[in-house]
């Protein structure tokens, strides 16, 4: 038998902050829940846990409120651990936060010799962040540009790149997007 049959997971904007709510029709020998967040990376961390009933066959209702939600999309998830350790995961919840920026945007993808050009619309100066990695996980370049409130455009040499598919991570006040990125 599962340890815990549950019913809903909602993760749910109010105000600045996400409240997640969930529902159990039984539970058994259920110790607590973990809640676990993730940006676009899907690197979860723990935010929380709150106790379980241990054993019922009555309806439970869980409540936690994420009070500073990553900027742009986040992912939530229980693992529900057993009073023996063991543990499984939830199906995900999903609620998507307004960055401080338009979606950025870099072209050409593959990149040619030219190096490529990013374009983001910022609400706020502030400062992007610009990361290469390759799939194995090594950063090969680290880029930092000072950009300004409205639209900005830069170009950035990275020629000694050699051919391949890369990961390429924009951050900009803290909201990451992650691309692929393709070399020719």
């Amino acid at each position: 038998a599962l340890p815990i049959e549950l019913l809903t997971f909602r993760a749910e904007k109010q105000g600045e902050g996400v409240v997640l709510t969930w529902q159990t029709a039984s539970e058994l020998n259920n110790d607590r829940f973990v809640i676990e967040r993730a940006g676009l990376d899907l690197n979860f961390e723990l935010i929380g846990q709150i106790n379980g009933a241990g054993t019922t066959l009555e309806e439970q209702q869980y409540t936690f409120t994420d009070r500073h939600p990553l900027s742009g999309q986040n992912y939530y998830r229980l693992r529900q651990i057993d009073f023996d350790g063991n543990s499984s995961f939830s199906p995900y919840a999903f609620v998507e936060f307004a960055s401080e920026y338009d979606e950025v945007s870099f072209y050409p993808n593959p990149m040619s010799e030219s190096g490529l050009t990013i374009e983001l619309s910022a609400r706020e100066a502030g400062r992007l962040e610009v990361q290469i990695f390759n799939l194995a996980g090594l950063m090969l370049a680290n880029y930092s540009y000072e950009i300004d409130e409205g639209y900005n455009k830069l170009n950035i040499n990275a020629r000694d790149l050699h051919p391949g598919m890369y990961q390429l991570i924009l951050t900009v006040d803290g909201s990451r997007q992650i691309s692929k990125l393709v070399v020719h």
